[in-house]
């Protein structure tokens, strides 16, 4: 049987993250555990009823008492899913769970990310009410997440830029002898404190992941429960966060389509198992065609 050398298309990867999300829903709503899709699920679910096309994650989101049950007790029903958080391993390189699918893995050129196809759900957790707070505290989980990224960092872009590029370079030096896994639970025990500092604050958001959202997801406690919202998505019932979170993170014309679209890359390989290849061979070898492609498109561009 030939190696694997091709991705998947786009709607391959959407339908194994439905294939995920239909096992972790069941779970959920079986257990009365509220929930609410988030960032780009959600969008997708009121401009899309479904997903965004270009779009390749999906994104839940759950209170902290909620989500710790759930990761305490889910078990996957598919046997080629599996759990990835701070809890499972020392090296896991995310604060928050991810539920994946095994017979696939993950090209990525600039990141050390070594899971396939996911499905992530990130804890809902109180901040301070105060502004100067809020801005505190994001500062400290935006300062954890910089020095996670450096800890998996193995290829640098050179639209950053020399400079910037150097300073990354010189942080990855630095933390060289750091698992990647360290700040990951850095972060998570920083999220676990602060909610637990401010729970009967008013405030809440998806904080661990305030280091790419920063305060945008910071919402009212009913934003993500009592005036969350039905929505379909793919032809499921599924709940988003109230009416105004999409205002925040989108802005008022979040229902237009943008020009722009963002995609996380060549991120989806199958992973034949029968072959004898290891997934990391055939993601070098994927690199190495990406890097060829890169390299033919820049004589194309100088001729």
């Amino acid at each position: 049987m030939a190696a694997p050398t091709s991705y998947l298309v786009i709607e391959e990867v959407h339908l194994c993250m439905l294939n995920i999300l239909d096992d972790i829903l069941a779970y959920l709503n079986e257990h009365d555990i509220p929930y609410v899709l988030s960032g780009g699920s959600a969008l997708g679910a009121i401009r899309h009823r479904g997903f965004i096309p270009w779009d390749d994650d999906i994104d839940l989101a759950i209170p902290r008492e909620g989500y710790n049950e759930f990761l305490k007790n889910y078990k996957p029903t598919n046997k080629d899913y599996s759990v990835i958080s701070v809890y499972d391993s020392d090296n896991s390189d995310i604060s928050y769970m991810r539920v994946v699918d095994e017979k696939t893995a993950s090209s990525n050129r600039y990141l050390n990310i070594n899971n396939g196809i996911f499905v992530d759900v990130f804890p809902i957790d109180h901040l301070p009410d105060s502004s100067f707070g809020q801005h505190m505290a994001c500062y400290r989980m935006k300062y954890l997440d910089f020095l996670r990224n450096s800890t998996r960092r193995i290829e640098y872009k050179k639209a950053d830029g020399m400079v910037r590029n150097t300073m990354k370079r010189a942080f990855a030096f630095g933390l060289r002898n750091k698992k990647i896994g360290y700040y990951a639970n850095k972060m998570n025990k920083l999220a676990l404190k602060t909610n637990e500092k401010n729970k009967d604050s008013h405030t809440v958001s998806l904080y661990v992941v305030q280091g790419i959202n920063k305060l945008r997801e910071n919402n009212t406690v009913e934003t993500y429960t009592t005036d969350r919202q039905k929505a379909m998505f793919e032809g499921r019932e599924v709940y988003v966060p109230g009416e105004k979170y999409l205002v925040k993170i989108y802005g008022p014309d979040y229902m237009e389509i943008p020009r722009k679209h963002k995609t996380h890359g060549k991120f989806y390989i199958i992973n034949d198992k029968d072959t004898g290849l290891s997934w990391r061979d055939a993601l070098e070898q994927l690199n190495d065609q990406d890097e060829m492609e890169e390299s033919n498109n820049e004589e194309d561009n100088q001729a």
